[in-house]
């Protein structure tokens, strides 16, 4: 199965460890995994979601800082 894993921009730098140890694990599981982390070149942020059509499946990691995952809903679904 092929899929992508998003760490929306937030208050906390770096990648999400959870995040990390869930792709570990389904790498390991024989699945093809991406993680985007969003924390990083903003700028570029619609152009790395427009790859997202092509996957089995999406997950979004949201935590308390990062509650504004709902701006990358919506532009994951105007990307496509």
């Amino acid at each position: 199965m092929k899929l992508k894993l998003i760490n929306p921009h937030g208050n906390m730098l770096g990648l999400n460890t959870g995040l990390a140890y869930l792709a570990g694990a389904l790498i390991a599981a024989g699945h093809e995994v991406e993680v985007i982390d969003l924390n990083h070149c903003l700028s570029r942020r619609t152009e790395r979601l427009k790859h997202l059509r092509d996957v089995d499946m999406i997950g979004i990691t949201v935590m308390t800082p990062t509650v504004k995952v709902w701006n990358i809903l919506k532009l994951i679904v105007t990307c496509g």
